[in-house]
């Protein structure tokens, strides 16, 4: 079956990744509340899923069984921002960055392969910056568009193909109450399972909320190991960044593990080099969020400007 909205028209396939087969993939569900996101997780655990509550915390996750593709999925709080003001949120950003005692900490053996975000077709605004807050963590990302039809009776539809080729990630629109979609997105997600698809145009920055260094190293040795997008920062990042790492790159990731220092060492100078510096101060930090804030929001508009 075939899936002309589930990827970027014309873009270049990126490389596909083989998954640790000694451990269950992880998909996370991201999205602002009320997106129908609880709907898809039910839809796609049916009864093999239940209530936890995230680690040192009372916030509870839904954590199931995506039947099929035999991935842990975890929906989490909904959120408009991955900046944590209250308990829930900082849960959602915990849980994307892989932080220590997660639900996705990689020294646990769990981690984060995938994360699917649930964008609101009536409100893109909103959506579209909650996507590009999880592009900077480094995650690799897919989407649906929920709230199609809303969007339609507001005269502000979205264009799913365009929004695909525009952000350089599977997008599908999907009624999450409706059964007829799910074979698509099924299709969909397994393939970015494998191919670990990140958004164009936002590189990981070490600063912003729920950054992984882990993702981050990935994507860093996934662009090494590929032909550079001039629209990518972080591929423009590695492009002008000191390139004596000189380790072999296979399937998109070196061949000295995840903890290789001169991968790990370079990643963090490439995107140092597309983000602001860390300071300690308040002051300098609270100026730095709204730096990284314009910056998301221009990004927002040049992509709204291009699916309506």
């Amino acid at each position: 079956m075939s899936c002309p909205n589930c990827g970027p028209s014309g873009a270049p396939q990126p490389a596909v990744t083989t998954l640790d087969k000694n451990r269950q993939p992880t998909i996370v569900l991201v999205g602002n509340p009320n997106v129908g996101k609880s709907t898809l997780f039910n839809h796609v655990t049916g009864a093999r899923q239940k209530v936890v509550n995230s680690p040192g915390t009372t916030v509870q996750v839904m954590s199931g069984q995506w039947r099929a593709l035999g991935a842990r999925v975890l929906d989490l709080p909904g959120t408009y921002s991955l900046i944590a003001n209250s308990p829930d949120e900082q849960v959602v950003s915990d849980t994307v960055s892989g932080a220590s005692g997660s639900m996705t900490d990689p020294d646990t053996g769990l981690g984060l392969d995938l994360i699917l975000a649930v964008l609101d077709g009536s409100s893109m605004t909103r959506s579209l910056y909650l996507l590009a807050q999880i592009a900077q963590t480094g995650q690799p990302v897919a989407a649906v568009v929920t709230m199609a039809d809303v969007a339609v009776q507001n005269d502000e539809p979205v264009n799913v193909s365009a929004l695909a080729k525009e952000v350089g990630i599977p997008v599908m629109a999907i009624d999450p109450r409706s059964g007829k979609d799910y074979a698509v997105l099924n299709e969909m997600m397994a393939t970015a399972l494998s191919t670990r698809p990140r958004v164009n145009g936002i590189a990981p920055d070490p600063a912003a909320p729920g950054y992984s260094q882990t993702a981050a190293t990935e994507a860093l040795a996934r662009v090494r190991g590929a032909s550079v997008d001039g629209r990518d920062l972080l591929a423009e990042a590695v492009a002008s960044a000191d390139s004596e790492c000189t380790c072999e790159i296979v399937d998109g990731q070196c061949v000295n593990g995840p903890d290789c220092e001169c991968c790990n060492s370079h990643a963090q100078d490439a995107a140092m080099a597309a983000a602001p510096a860390v300071s300690s101060g308040v002051e300098r930090s609270s100026e730095e969020e709204m730096d990284r804030a314009a910056v998301l929001f221009s990004w927002v508009d040049g992509v709204e400007t291009k699916i309506r």
